[in-house]
């Protein structure tokens, strides 16, 4: 059996689809981008979409289109994702 780390959303309403499958899933709670986590980010180096794009191309995903507020990248597999600013 798979274990679920994160788990991401393509949606208008991003807060309440995460908290309806936290709540569908046991012991799965929403993670905010609080004070702390974008501390931990900013310690690693990523402080903007161009940074974090360069992180996860370097995982493996690809751009696939850029807009003046956010990238569009697909992983491995072309599953798309979005990197927007915090």
């Amino acid at each position: 059996m798979a274990r679920l780390g994160d788990v991401a959303f393509d949606c208008a309403g991003p807060a309440m689809v995460a908290r309806s499958g936290a709540a569908a899933l046991d012991g799965c709670a929403v993670a905010p981008y609080d004070d702390e986590e974008l501390a931990r980010r900013g310690a690693l180096g990523i402080t903007g979409v161009e940074d974090e794009a360069e992180r996860l191309v370097g995982l493996g995903a690809t751009v696939r289109e850029r807009y003046a507020d956010r990238l569009v990248l697909c992983d491995p597999e072309g599953s798309e994702s979005c990197v927007t600013p915090t």
